[in-house]
């Protein structure tokens, strides 16, 4: 039978401090800095995986007013944890969207910097400066690339785990405003989908062998708000429009279909999302119920 498994570390070994009067900075001309009001910490994305020795690991973005400065790494079989300095600056930023992907790597993407962590070397196993500045989305496609789209501009990159081979495509639909391309997804041609919001939605087709980008929204479909875009069972690409024409639809090869699915399509298991991802399930089937920071 699975296990349910609760993880709670009231302090995470973090030094509290509480400021008051004694600790009050008088800067003069009657202010004061009363410094952090609230020392605590937060998660920005956790995934239940495996570690070393086939243990069961919970990994969890560490995230607090120094912005992200640490990937909290607890073995569940043994109750241990470590946490893991991220290996640049991250001045403030933080990540937006994360993913776990087949291989067992936990990528984010921020402050202009790609990651990937290895939770069973116990190490980050890629790190590369590149676009401005954070992902919105990031993707696993089916030969295991690794995609990501960023704020604010849609720049574009892919990654190889294999080969350890690294692109950038720059902007894939450039604007005159911040764009937040939520959603991202590749077909089995090797089409890539971003959604782009969340003013004057756009539903955009990119050809990474042409370096082309296809607008698939005519103007009347564009209200505010975002496209829900991902990859189902089947493989297939599908985009969920709430204006316009409504429902499901197929994209393929830089096109969206002329019709709606006649029934939702079923969600593939890419493990993945924003800053709230919460994957608890771990491979051996226990559950992670619950993680208190």
């Amino acid at each position: 039978m699975n296990k349910i498994v609760l993880v709670t570390f009231a302090t995470l070994a973090f030094s509290f401090t509480v400021c008051n009067s004694f600790c009050q900075k008088d800067l003069g001309h009657g202010f004061y800095d009363h410094g952090v009001v609230s020392n605590m910490v937060i998660d920005r994305g956790t995934v239940a995986t495996t570690g070393v020795g086939g243990h069961n690991v919970v990994l969890s973005w560490l995230f607090d007013h120094r912005g992200c400065f640490a990937l909290l790494y607890i073995d569940v079989t043994t109750g241990t944890y470590e946490q893991f300095p991220i290996p640049f600056d991250a001045e403030k930023d933080t990540p937006y969207a994360s993913l776990l992907s087949s291989k067992n790597k936990f990528y984010s993407y921020f402050n202009s910097h790609f990651i990937e962590f290895d939770p069973v070397k116990k190490e980050f196993s890629f790190v590369k400066k590149t676009l401005p500045k954070m992902a919105m989305s990031i993707t696993e496609g089916d030969n295991g690339d690794i995609w990501a789209a960023t704020y604010p501009a849609s720049n574009l990159v892919s990654y190889n785990p294999q080969s350890k081979t690294f692109k950038e495509y720059g902007s894939a639909y450039n604007q005159n405003w911040a764009q937040y391309p939520k959603y991202i997804a590749e077909d089995t041609d090797g089409w890539v989908y971003i959604s782009i919001g969340y003013a004057h939605t756009q539903l955009i087709a990119f050809n990474p062998s042409s370096k082309t980008t296809v607008p698939l929204l005519q103007e009347h479909q564009r209200a505010n708000g975002n496209i829900e875009v991902y990859k189902g069972v089947d493989k297939k690409v599908y985009a969920k429009i709430r204006s316009g024409k409504t429902g499901y639809f197929e994209l393929y090869k830089g096109a969206l279909s002329k019709e709606s699915m006649a029934e939702v399509p079923k969600r593939s298991n890419i493990i993945a999302g924003t800053q709230i991802l919460r994957h608890t399930t771990f491979p051996n089937g226990d559950i992670l119920q619950n993680l208190n920071l």
